[in-house]
């Protein structure tokens, strides 16, 4: 069965000579890789430029029990930006790891999909913020189902059952002081915070930090240190 779907790129390897796996996330099916032929030829239908780490695509998948090929694709969002951006194009690679270290099991989830897709098109077509991907790692925790809770007292914040709380020496997991409160205001998205670079990258550590505790599968992200050049 063949029909058009909408999809996310995440990242291309190659099976073999002939054969590719691009690997997508799609609005209808969820988590999904595509086995595509001779895209490294010249003969190709597939446009290998079009498929860059979180390219946006209306695509052709055609359906052989539990296989997916993909026959054709069409770009929904201009990429010229993102891909003559050096800091676009960085901040791109980190955000396309970490969603395919997130979604790696990931069903159908339209709303998901309706955020990430706003998210690039954003980070596409206007200027990008030093704080976009804290911003981005925070927002996507709440469609991941471990949302920071910052309501309630107390001046500390407990990574491990992601909640408000007292400082508490005894638990390293912790978060207090100056980085505590960065954090409450950047989960508030509190428009008028200006980070220095050390605090961006603590933040962007916490945050990591956060993700492989509720998530132990995540692993370490290797586009981290490429990201940290880039703002140093």
């Amino acid at each position: 069965m063949s029909e058009k779907k909408m999809a996310i790129v995440l990242y291309l390897t190659r099976y073999t000579d002939k054969t590719s796996i691009i690997h997508l996330y799609t609005r209808d099916l969820g988590r999904i890789s595509c086995f595509a032929n001779g895209i490294f030829g010249r003969k190709s239908k597939v446009n290998r430029s079009l498929l860059y780490p979180l390219s946006v695509l209306n695509t052709v998948i055609v359906e052989k029990g539990d296989m997916y090929s993909l026959k054709e694709i069409e770009p929904i969002l201009s990429y010229d930006s993102l891909i003559d951006d050096p800091i676009k194009r960085c901040m791109a690679m980190f955000l396309a790891e970490v969603m395919s270290r997130t979604l790696r099991e990931a069903d159908p989830d339209e709303n998901l999909f309706d955020f990430l897709v706003s998210a690039i098109q954003s980070l596409t077509c206007g200027p990008v913020s030093p704080d976009f991907h804290l911003c981005f790692l925070l927002r996507l925790s709440s469609y991941l189902g471990f949302e920071p809770n910052i309501d309630g007292v107390g001046e500390a914040f407990d990574l491990e059952n992601g909640i408000r709380c007292c400082p508490n020496p005894a638990n390293m997991h912790i978060l207090d002081g100056r980085l505590f409160s960065l954090f409450v205001r950047l989960v508030q998205t509190d428009e008028t915070l200006t980070l220095t670079h050390s605090e961006r990258q603590h933040l962007l550590d916490v945050i990591l930090l956060y993700y492989k505790l509720h998530l132990p599968a995540f692993g370490n992200v290797r586009s981290l240190d490429v990201l940290r050049e880039l703002f140093a």
